[in-house]
């Protein structure tokens, strides 16, 4: 007997499973343990594809359009840290889209960490707001002239929060002005969506979760923690003023700072080639676990991207980051090169 149909169709897929139920059960005493193990393939849910394709992480523009063109589920996010960028937002932006406010969608009680994932209740109020639902597909277009900052940041909360319909606009904002394409004041009315978050904590990493990879040698011992700071951030020669937090980094950390990962002249991400090449030359190895951190737990979320371009797709964000480690770790576990050279001066 050879039989067909769409994984995708839940109508075909029941209907094979009542089929394949009916032959054995009338030939039960004859059926073989091939047929026993292909009527379990067909119907235990965990062998079912998707009903929803995957989805292309960036974006070109000409994709977005033809999406935006062809596709009504299309929910496009321009995305900032706070709401004076919002502002900005509601003087010139792209047709239909929304603003995604980092700032605000995050855990609002935890005055000293600002960028905080928010509680899942939370998140799903604030994206149903804009317009999101489960079968939503998310477009993210970063409005800092950078290219990407928070975009990656938003890319990694929808995933965080079970949602891998998202995607970046390559090159943001930018990009969109740069080919000529208008922008408009119009506000966006758009119908409230019907959004359930699941939480994945697996992407996720706590102050607890590093302190242990420091205190029981992980981090000698195959864990990479990736820092996507600056060099002077991370070496401890370059303090922004005004920071509580002072420089330098989690000892057995790897340095990467999240620029080498964008193309200087198209500020976009670079190829996988050079994303591959880029991590080989740091020591960073694809097939041994990583966790990304940085200051505040925004750009971190690039180390993330770049590895899901390259096909691991399990790596996780110390949410808290420096700003968190630092007030809280101990002194031994507080690595500043740079005051070392200072004192052997």
């Amino acid at each position: 007997m050879v039989l067909w149909c769409s994984a995708r169709h839940a109508s075909g897929r029941a209907a094979v499973s009542l089929l394949l139920k009916q032959t054995f059960d009338s030939s039960s005493t004859s059926t073989r343990p091939a047929s026993k193990k292909l009527y379990f393939l067909l119907t235990h849910k965990s062998y079912y594809s998707s009903s929803t394709e995957p989805v292309k992480t960036l974006l070109s523009l000409n994709e977005l359009n033809s999406l935006l063109e062809s596709d009504k589920k299309i929910r496009l996010l321009e995305c900032g840290p706070n709401l004076s960028i919002k502002e900005l937002y509601d003087k010139a932006h792209i047709g239909g889209s929304s603003y995604f406010s980092v700032g605000t969608c995050a855990d609002l009680k935890n005055k000293s960490l600002k960028y905080m994932l928010p509680d899942p209740a939370l998140f799903s109020d604030y994206v149903e707001q804009l317009g999101v639902s489960n079968d939503s597909h998310v477009v993210v277009c970063e409005r800092n002239d950078t290219g990407f900052f928070f975009a990656p940041r938003v890319w990694w909360m929808f995933r965080v929060f079970g949602h891998d319909q998202v995607s970046i606009l390559s090159g943001g904002l930018g990009k969109w002005l740069e080919a000529g394409n208008t922008l408009t004041h119009a506000t966006t009315h758009v119908q409230r969506g019907n959004f359930k978050a699941a939480y994945r904590p697996e992407l996720v990493r706590s102050y607890e979760d590093i302190e242990k990879l420091v205190t029981d040698g992980s981090l000698s011992k195959g864990v990479q923690l990736v820092d996507a700071k600056s060099q002077g951030r991370f070496e401890g020669w370059e303090q922004v003023p005004g920071e509580d937090a002072g420089a330098g980094h989690v000892p057995g950390s790897i340095n990467l700072h999240y620029v080498a990962l964008m193309d200087p002249f198209t500020k976009t991400m670079r190829s996988k080639n050079e994303l591959e090449q880029m991590l080989k030359f740091k020591g960073v190895e694809l097939d041994k676990p990583i966790v990304a951190t940085c200051r505040q737990g925004v750009t971190a979320c690039f180390i993330s991207l770049a590895a899901f371009l390259l096909g691991k797709k399990d790596v996780p964000v110390y949410d808290g980051s420096w700003n968190e480690w630092f007030p809280r770790a101990k002194k031994e576990h507080i690595n500043i090169p740079w005051s070392d050279v200072e004192k052997s001066d």
